[in-house]
């Protein structure tokens, strides 16, 4: 499907040996953790290279490889088998995509964009343990998606290379996939600066070709300023499908409107 090999799988869980330090790297975010004897300690770290690939799981580590700058999370837990369990989950709030460069969407279209969002960590102790730990993998910025100050909600904001070829887009351990389908409606051209991509209500699946989110199509009417986005069962790729490993955030139905489009896409 895609002319790059498929990334380890860094979730799951793994065996721990108490008072030994053990290393994960995903992309830009890195992960400490020792379990003891009555507690956990979890070091993370997150860089600012957004384009970093490389995966490091489970290795071992020295008190001497922990940054100065790592934050410390300490938890009160005791564990006679320590085992770490960690999940990918999706952000916790919307994401606003904006593509590095604006698309024209012609009158009557239909285009379909791959975008990629970083997703969240959640790390237990054992397999529906405690949570020790919930965090981005890289930290977004904080939006405002709405017409104005009274009308809206905080999202996450990203850049993006919104790919319309599947095979173009770069391949990160920490990022999920979305196929999001425009489809333009009415009779002018849609210029297309960014748009909102409802994660919170969207599933997580672990494919061979790394992760990703139920598909989403997004409509604009033809008579008026009207908008409906409906959400697919999987992919929607071909060969993407695969083990469905984290459901949506938020219940929601698969299909519903929007009174102004721009709401949805930020026209």
């Amino acid at each position: 499907m895609r002319g790059v090999d498929a990334p380890s799988r860094w979730w799951g869980e793994t065996d721990l040996v108490h008072g030994a330090l053990r290393a994960w790297c995903v992309g830009p975010y890195r992960l400490w953790v020792r379990s003891m004897a009555r507690e956990w300690r979890l070091w993370s770290l997150s860089s600012h290279d957004t384009t970093a690939t490389e995966l490091l799981l489970a290795g071992e580590a020295q008190d001497t490889d922990l940054p100065e700058t790592a934050t410390l999370t300490r938890v009160g837990l005791a564990s006679e088998r320590p085992v770490l369990s960690l999940q990918p989950l999706l952000a916790d709030r919307d994401v606003v995509v904006r593509p590095d460069i604006p698309l024209v969407v012609p009158a009557g279209a239909r285009l379909e964009l791959y975008v990629t969002t970083p997703v969240w960590l959640r790390a237990r102790a054992g397999a529906g343990g405690p949570v020790l730990l919930e965090e981005p993998t890289h930290r977004l910025s904080d939006t405002w998606f709405g017409p104005n100050t009274l009308e809206g909600e905080l999202a996450y904001a990203i850049r993006t290379s919104a790919r319309l070829e599947l095979e173009a887009l770069p391949q990160r351990p920490n990022r999920a996939i979305t196929k999001v389908a425009v489809v333009n409606d009415a009779r002018e051209p849609l210029l297309l600066q960014k748009l909102k991509v409802p994660v919170t209500g969207l599933g997580l699946y672990a494919g061979e070709a790394g992760l990703w989110t139920d598909h989403v199509t997004l409509e604009r009417k033809q008579a008026d300023d009207h908008a409906e986005a409906s959400v697919g069962s999987g992919p929607d790729v071909p060969g993407a499908r695969g083990e469905r490993i984290a459901e949506p955030r938020m219940a929601t139905t698969t299909r519903f409107s929007l009174n102004a489009f721009g709401r949805l896409l930020g026209v």
